[in-house]
């Protein structure tokens, strides 16, 4: 069982040292005004903003660009648009182009935090980063700047709110702007929200296997039980932070019958959350799965044991004693689990095979399962 645990976390160390590219048709913008097709890398807005990994129509290798090597970059399915920018008071980045226009807004993201740049026709920049508590942050000021800026449009000074400029409200202040200075016919290029959002599937499954458990109390060790299992998932897509990964949540009930013994059942519920690995060409082929996670779990054991009639009796015979049934409940917060498995397309179903490593701590129980089933 330790072989089959290290096996894994060996499989996912080398999935995230080897993790490299989520192609994506498009092109970048050379210094000399060039433009040059080929697949970029789609990574995080994080991973842009410092990098573009960009594969020519006639190389066979990806090569690494970074700010003010090239103009910029851009998506041609999703259209995502990034140029080579210094603003003052950061190192050189790929600033995302939101807004193209009269007055162009630009969206830098780095740890988690968004600055947005307004850019006025005369080249003048505002940084704007996004929800800053004004007036409580004395160290920022822009808001009058920002005001100052766009007090030409009525419909661009209606949208200003100094303590919460959202994304949302700095991108519909560009466009009232442009939209009432040359009637949108400045816009060249407009930010699709669409671009970002992850792609999420939820699903079905349930299955029936075998199973090599044991309970670290001797008295109820057991080698092999039949299992059945039913549960949902939503997966959500992350190859933008990582190549084939997806964040998986699930909700799971196995029902585990201890093999020719009626006197022993394990139920659990689990819920699991963790990344999930999937190989293969596309979503419509046979494709190869891992994953591992946290999986904090309610269990019930249900057993029979023998009870004597009567408690008074010092000597109890076969004939004293009657089967009595009981269950014993523990819910678990430090559980995991990890698997690999397969999955093949059967129409708009999937049949899956899989076999999980499952801990549970507090009851002290692990188990390695095999199943095979359909996910709807």
């Amino acid at each position: 069982m330790k072989h089959f645990i290290f096996g894994l976390l060996a499989s996912f160390i080398c999935i995230a040292a080897n993790a490299q590219e989520n192609p994506m048709r498009g092109q970048i913008f050379t210094n000399e005004n060039d433009t040059i097709y080929g697949m970029l890398d789609f990574r995080t807005n994080a991973i842009n903003a410092n990098k573009c990994t960009f594969k020519a129509d006639n190389s066979t290798e990806y090569k690494v660009y970074k700010p003010n090597e090239i103009a910029g970059f851009r998506f041609i399915d999703n259209g995502k648009y990034y140029v080579s920018r210094h603003f003052v008071g950061r190192h050189a980045c790929f600033a995302e182009y939101i807004v193209k226009g009269k007055l162009s807004l630009y969206r830098v993201e780095e740890d988690l935090k968004k600055t947005f740049y307004f850019e006025d026709e005369n080249g003048s920049v505002l940084p704007y980063p996004e929800d800053v508590a004004f007036p409580f942050d004395s160290s920022y000021d822009n808001a009058e700047r920002l005001e100052a800026m766009v007090s030409s449009s009525e419909a661009a000074l209606l949208d200003l709110d100094p303590g919460h400029m959202s994304e949302e409200n700095m991108i519909r202040l560009a466009e009232d702007y442009n939209n009432e200075k040359c009637n949108a016919a400045c816009i060249t290029y407009e930010y699709d929200k669409a671009s970002d959002k992850k792609d999420k599937s939820v699903s079905v499954f349930a299955g029936v296997g075998k199973g090599w458990w044991n309970v670290s109390d001797k008295d109820y060790e057991v080698d092999n039980s039949n299992i059945f299992i039913i549960g949902a998932s939503l997966d959500i897509d992350y190859r933008r932070m990582m190549r084939n990964m997806l964040m998986q949540y699930s909700l799971i009930y196995t029902h585990q019958n201890a093999d020719g013994r009626d006197d022993l059942k394990l139920n659990t519920v689990s819920l699991g959350f963790g990344p999930m690995f999937r190989f293969g060409k596309d979503t419509h082929s046979s494709m190869f799965t891992l994953r591992a996670g946290w999986m904090p779990t309610a269990i019930w054991e249900d057993y029979t044991y023998l009870k004597e009639k009567h408690h008074w009796n010092d000597n109890p015979t076969p004939s004293d004693l009657i089967p009595t049934e009981d269950r014993k409940f523990t819910a678990d917060f430090f559980d995991f689990y990890a698997g690999f498995g397969a999955e093949f397309p059967i129409g708009k179903l999937s049949l899956l095979m899989n076999i999980d490593y499952r801990s549970y701590y507090t009851f002290q129980v692990h188990c390695i399962t095999g199943t095979i089933g359909m996910r709807f």
